[in-house]
């Protein structure tokens, strides 16, 4: 049985990402539990602070899924889970949506029909969002 490995770095750099992937080339399960937040006032975080949580939040596990899936895909075996899937158990789909289903909602959200769609109904997964405000 193989030991546990690991790795230190800021996966919201890419370059730390890069290393990770060089470490690790091939997985067949990631899973991306990195999430931050501050608690504070909206108005109060800076735009700064908003790439910060961005490149953590959301393009740390892109870049990472961007570079396992094709390897998973190859080998026909693997598994993508991220915080996103793991704050929405009751999520529909238990999957990726399609481009048509995206395509579909924002042309929906673009359209005059959406006019009194409020955002709590802007899903194209289903599930329930937890959150604290």
């Amino acid at each position: 049985m193989p030991g546990i490995e690991s790795f230190a770095g800021d996966l919201s750099i890419a370059a730390a990402a890069q290393g990770l992937l060089r470490r690790f080339p091939l997985v067949d399960i990631l899973v991306n539990d990195l999430g931050i937040f501050e608690p504070k006032a909206f108005g109060d975080i800076t735009d700064e602070e908003w790439r910060r949580f961005f490149e953590l939040n959301v393009l740390s596990g892109v870049r990472l899924s961007r570079a396992y899936l094709p390897g998973m895909k190859e080998r026909n075996w693997g598994r993508i889970r991220g915080r996103v899937l793991q704050d929405r158990p009751s999520s529909l789909l238990k999957r990726f949506a399609t481009t048509e289903e995206v395509a579909s909602l924002v042309t929906y959200v673009c359209s005059p029909l959406s006019s009194a769609t409020n955002g709590a109904a802007l899903r194209v997964d289903g599930g329930v969002v937890q959150a604290c405000f």
